[in-house]
């Protein structure tokens, strides 16, 4: 089953994770939709709180700036 995630969701998401809508998709198949709405609401306050300082990066482009040092 394909689960559609919002834009919020994805950028969320990827805060936390490389590539969010994969992520999602994996966790949709083997713990459900709970799991990934839960995981999304645990992560909603970090993800707001460090999206408003400025140069904010979300995961995949913080993993890709330590691998280019």
């Amino acid at each position: 089953m394909n689960h559609k995630l919002t834009d919020e969701q994805i950028a969320i998401l990827g805060h936390i994770v490389v590539d969010p809508q994969a992520w999602a998709q994996h966790a949709y198949a083997t713990v459900g939709p709970e799991a990934v709405e839960a995981k999304i609401a645990r992560y909603r306050p970090e993800y707001e709180a460090a999206k408003a300082v400025e140069g904010y990066k979300n995961r995949a482009a913080r993993d890709a700036e330590l691998k280019s040092k």
